[in-house]
């Protein structure tokens, strides 16, 4: 079982600077592939930004969202993410311009019991 995050999933259904070596290790990988179920998500948004940003437009967009329905149907075990996850999750973002700086430790502590140290 190999975990697959969004990154990935990102390089191998869009033309980015790791895309080729991706397809390649993708066409040989043999191991069942899993993600967390947020991969949608986050696959979602990674479009919106191309197109928004002009690097995509909406036809190319809709198609690349089809082939990757399409991978999360046939080829992806999505991992269930329990609510306390996505609350730590939302915890890992660095705060914008530099205001508050965040160390894991202090990211950890807040998340809750579940994630200290």
């Amino acid at each position: 079982m190999v975990y697959v995050d969004t990154s990935v999933l990102a390089a191998l259904h869009l033309n980015e600077s790791g895309s080729a070596t991706v397809a390649r290790w993708y066409s040989d990988c043999t191991d069942d592939l899993v993600s967390a179920a947020w991969c949608v998500t986050e696959f979602a948004s990674a479009l919106s930004i191309r197109q928004r940003a002009g690097h995509i437009d909406a036809s190319l967009a809709a198609e690349v969202w089809l082939r990757f329905e399409r991978q999360c149907a046939n080829d992806l075990q999505p991992l269930h993410v329990s609510p306390a996850a996505f609350g730590a999750a939302a915890l890992t973002r660095e705060p914008l311009h530099g205001r508050r700086r965040w160390s894991r430790r202090r990211r950890c502590r807040d998340a809750g019991p579940e994630f200290r140290e």
